[in-house]
This record gives C-alpha cells, sequence and structure tokens, in this order.
C-alpha cells in the first residue's frame, strides 16, 4: 500500500496517507511490541558483565514489579509517534520539491529503474531531515526510557519525562551537546542502513516503490527482508549512540567523550560480539512489528478500495 493507492481508493490527502500509513499502525504494533522494547532497555542499563539472557532479564524485571515494567514507558512512544508522525509531512512535501519528485504521479512511469532510483533519493532526503528535526526528542525519548528500565529494576528514576530529561540535559550538558549530542552517529546509521537496503533492492533488479514493486502488494516482503538484514549490518552503529546515552541516564557508569573512546573499550572489554548485544530481541520486535502493520496496511487498503467500489 502505498500514498498514490490510498489517494486514489479515496483516502485524501498526505495528512490521511500519514495517519493510515504511519501512525495508526505503529500504535497498533506498539502495544504488542513494547514488552520486548522494555526488555532490552533493561539489558543496556545493565553492567555488560551481568550477562543476563532476555529470559533472565524479564524474570529479574517481572520480580521487581509484576506486568507494569513491560509496558512503562508507553504513553513516552506514543506521544513520540505522533509528534514524529506530523512532522514527516513537511520534511516530505520539502523534499519532493528539493528533488522534483512526485509520489502521486499522474501517470505511471515507463522506466521503474529511473522512477525507484529518484524515489531513493527523495528517501534520503526525507529521512535525513526528518532525524535532524526529531533528534532532540528522540535523545530525550530514549534518555527516559532508559530511566524506566532502571526504575523496574529497582534502581534510580533520573529522567521522570521527556521534558525532565531535555531540562536536565539543557541546564548541565548545553543545547546542542545535549540535545543534538550523537547526532552524527544517528545520521552515519541511517545513511548505512539506507544505502544497504536502496542498493541491495537496486542490484537485484527489484525496483520497490512506495512499497510495491510490479505492482503486487507481497513485495513488501522483500523490501522487508533487506531492510531488516540492513538494519542488522548497521546495528553496532545503534549499540554505539545507546550506550553513550546510557552513560548520562545511570550515574556509575563509564563515561565516554567521544564515539572511538565508547567503540575502542567495548572492544577491548567485551570482543565483537559486544556490539551485537540485544540484537536477538531487536531482531524479534522489528520482525513482529513489521508482520503487525502489514497486516494492518492489507486491512486499510480493503477498507479504502471497498468504501471506493474498486
Amino acid at each position: 500500500m502505498n500514498d498514490e493507492e490510498l489517494t486514489s481508493a479515496g483516502v485524501g490527502s498526505m495528512w490521511s496517507a500519514v495517519l493510515y500509513q504511519n501512525m495508526l499502525p505503529s500504535y497498533f504494533a506498539s502495544a504488542f511490541t513494547r514488552p520486548l522494547d522494555t526488555i532490552r532497555e533493561a539489558g543496556q542499563v545493565m553492567p555488560p558483565e551481568f550477562g543476563a539472557s532476555p529470559m533472565t532479564m524479564a524474570s529479574l524485571m517481572y520480580s521487581c514489579g509484576g506486568i507494569l515494567p513491560f509496558v512503562s514507558g508507553f504513553g513516552t512512544k506514543y506521544f513520540y509517534g505522533i509528534i514524529q508522525g506530523f512532522v514527516k509531512v513537511p520534511c516530505a512535501m520539502f523534499a519532493e520539491r528539493l528533488c522534483a519528485y512526485s509520489r502521486r504521479p499522474t501517470e505511471k512511469s515507463a522506466d521503474e529503474k529511473t522512477q525507484f532510483r529518484k524515489y531513493a533519493i527523495f528517501s534520503f532526503v526525507e529521512q535525513n531531515l526528518l532525524a535532524i528535526a526529531m533528534h532532540p526528542i528522540e535523545n530525550c525519548m530514549s534518555m527516559h526510557l532508559l530511566s524506566c528500565a532502571r526504575y523496574s529494576l529497582g534502581q534510580g528514576y533520573e529522567f521522570t519525562s521527556i521534558f525532565n530529561a531535555m531540562k536536565k540535559l539543557v541546564r548541565n550538558v548545553g543545547v546542542f551537546d545535549g540535545l543534538y549530542g550523537g547526532l552524527g552517529m544517528r545520521l552515519l546509521q541511517l545513511n548505512i542502513q539506507m544505502m544497504l537496503g536502496f542498493g541491495s533492492l537496486d542490484s537485484m533488479n527489484l525496483p520497490v516503490i512506495d512499497g510495491r514493486s510490479n505492482g503486487t502488494e507481497d513485495s513488501t516482503w522483500i523490501e522487508a527482508g533487506v531492510a531488516l538484514v540492513a538494519a542488522t549490518v548497521a546495528y553496532p552503529l545503534s549499540f554505539v549512540l545507546d550506550r553513550m546515552r546510557v552513560g548520562w541516564v545511570v550515574p556509575d557508569s563509564p563515561k565516554y567523550s567521544t564515539s572511538y573512546e565508547l567503540v575502542r573499550t567495548t572492544f577491548e572489554r567485551e570482543g565483537f560480539g559486544g556490539f551485537y548485544s540485544g540484537l536477538t530481541l531487536f531482531m524479534l520486535q522489528r520482525i513482529t512489528l513489521f508482520a503487525l502493520c502489514k497486516s494492518w496496511h492489507i486491512f486499510a487498503l480493503r477498507v479504502a478500495r471497498s468504501s471506493s467500489g474498486t
């Protein structure tokens, strides 16, 4: 399902497409995958030498607070999703103008390869703009969720909300270092992941544009598989960013002045495998999230088509 299909089916503007394609399915799926996130976050705030498996961590969380720790931070994720949904629209509109690309062409392009590459350039611009705009809120949200994870393990509560995290970061570190700290690592991770994803689809001659290839819905599974592999390869960069954030949340944890220092120390203490800590839960969460969003997309498209009589 894509913007063009939704619009032609009577759903309406880009705002409606964002609501149907991004916000509603994300909210629906987050309700089921949030427990996996809480277990991974709890593992991040524990010392690396603790070495607890996901099952052991889940058991520890349950013994400390019952069911509640597994849904902690749920409202925060929803709030972030709402803000991201509304910020995504102006980013997409600006990227369309900048790249002279339309996500709703009036007629089907004769050259799918060219259209796919235009879409790839548009996606790079859109996603980078969105990442830059959302990074301060993402930083504060991540630190609040890590604080929730510490609290679920019977430890302190450093950041009580997104706004509390924002206030403390600006006061203690400054606007740029506090709110935009780690932005370079975030953009590097995003662009490597997108290059791997689009490059793989291009080399396989499978031009997937807005979740469609040769007009078949099933092509989204191909896109999802490629995206999962790309996310796995780029996972160490996400791990480095998360561990730097942990340094602000856990008072007695090591503080790293640079990403290089963190990478060197982690490699010396934990080896190469340390950079893939939490990967199993990450992949399980991604697979479950996509399967649920895919189901919602099919349902929404069928409703839109039936309402328009197509």
